[in-house]
Order: structure tokens, then sequence, then C-alpha cells
């Protein structure tokens, strides 16, 4: 009898939620997201595209003064939407650009489309109004890219002074970190001139940024080596977010060479080490 009462304690115990016990809809309002998936299946090793039908892997948006809205996708395109109101079976897709770099972002500023590719700030513009882009205009380059799949580019976003910004992501892997690897982990500014300014630096992976009422820069990073938690930052200059691999100094274009350290003998009692 005592064991049954016991075990009948035990069993309502167990069952009674923990005193106290926080949950994650307390502090976050969640929803069930539902996003598109790609009929053609592009992770299999032997996928090719479908010629027939435009599958949007979306990186970047941008909508135009008429109302179309030009699509940047992750194989490289940009695309012109348009007849965007009622079914969306009558949308027209309209190819503008292609053959670019993972562009990672879009902007459309004075006639000219801007995106970041993975080793450059691209303009692109249709010169003789065939709705076909056929200049292409490297506007800043200058950080290292050394052929690490992780080391994307994003961007670009305006200021309230019409700069660029641009942030790169930091390498993935055993190998990731590379001393001629410049400027990765940092969010640069680029003028209208094409001028690349370092601002700041310590970012893991910066795939969100973009500027608050008073034109001031902010930035999410995504968790990971070095980051713990996802966070949003506000990009000032000279700041550091802690990823160290992006250290770098932003004030001169020459790093101070490496020199080999001064090895001492196994087994030197550490008084006799110092002056050494």
């Amino acid at each position: 009898m005592v064991k049954t009462l016991l075990s009948l304690f035990l069993v309502g115990v167990f069952s009674l939620p923990a005193f106290g016990q926080r949950r994650e809809n307390d502090y976050y309002q969640l929803q069930t997201l539902v996003s598109a998936q790609a009929k053609t299946h592009s992770r299999d090793k032997r996928w090719r595209p479908d010629t027939n039908e435009v599958v949007l892997e979306v990186t970047g948006l941008t909508s135009l003064e008429d109302g179309r809205l030009a699509v940047a996708i992750r194989k490289g395109e940009i695309w012109i939407l348009s007849n965007l109101e009622g079914d969306p079976k009558n949308i027209e897709y309209s190819l503008f650009a292609d053959a670019l770099h993972d562009p990672m972002g879009l902007v459309f500023k004075d006639g000219t489309f801007y995106t970041a590719q993975r080793a450059e700030l691209t303009a692109i513009r249709d010169t003789d109004g065939d709705g076909y882009a056929d200049e292409y205009e490297n506007l800043a380059a200058g950080w290292g890219v050394t052929g690490n799949y992780h080391e994307y580019t994003y961007g670009p976003k305006l200021d309230h002074q019409g700069n660029f910004w641009v942030t790169l992501n930091m390498g993935m892997g055993d190998h990731a970190y590379n001393g001629d690897d410049l400027w990765r982990g940092w969010g640069v500014k680029i003028d209208q001139q094409g001028k690349l300014t370092p601002v700041c630096s310590g970012m893991r992976s910066p795939s969100g940024f973009g500027a608050n009422q008073q034109g001031d820069m902010f930035f999410t990073d995504q968790q990971g080596n070095w980051i713990a938690t996802c966070s949003l930052h506000h990009m000032r200059e000279d700041s550091f977010f802690g990823h160290p691999w992006g250290l770098r100094s932003p004030h001169s274009d020459k790093f101070p060479t490496s020199q080999e350290v001064d090895k001492l003998s196994p087994g030197v009692p550490w008084p006799a080490a110092i002056p050494r």
C-alpha cells in the first residue's frame, strides 16, 4: 500500500510543469513559416538547371519606380518581375543580368543596379534600353577571397550620405583562417567614387544589415564559432564584435612582417628565461 501511494505521488509530481519554468514563447512571438522549396532538387549531385522554369532562390530584392520588382538569385542572375498585382500566375519574368558570382544584395539608384558579388561591388546598367544589362562596372574591390565557400559578401545597403555598405563573411572549416584574406569579418563603407573604408571588425556571418532613421548602420550576426548567439550590433567605427579571425588594422595597407619567436632550450628555469 505504501509503495502504491509513493508511486502515485511521484507520478503526480513529475506530471506537473516545473515551478517557474520559462518557455521560449514567454519572450518571443512564435510563428510558423512556410518557405518555398525548389522543385529541381538542386542539392542532388546530378541536378542540372531546368530550362523550362525559373527557381528564385532569392538573395536580393529592390523595387523600381514603375512598380516592378528586381530580384537577385543565388545562381548569379537578376530578374525583373512585372504584373505583380492580382493572380501570381500572371507575373512576367524578364532576365536582366547574369554571370554574377553569388550576388548577395541589390540596390537600384539613379538608373543603376548595385550588387555585392563575392569579390567586388558591381554597378550594372542597361545603356541601350533593350531591357538587358550590357555594362558591368567594378565600383570597388580589395577584400580577400580564397575560394572558401563561406566567404560571402553581403550588400550593398545605403546610408543617409549615399555611401554603400558591405559586410564580409568569415570563412568556415579547418583551413578557414588565412592571414592574406584581407578584411574578412569586417563591415566596410564605399563612397560613390569607389573608395573603400574599413569601419568595424569581429563579425562572423553578418548577413542582415541596414540603416535606422538617423542613418546609423546596424547588422545581425549568426551564431557559430566565436559568436555564442545571434545578435544585433551597431556598426560604429573601430568597433570589434568578438570574432578574432577578422582582426586587422584599418589604418595601414601594410601589416607588420612576422618574426620568428626566440627559442629557448627546454628546462630553462623561469628567472633565467626572463633576460633572454
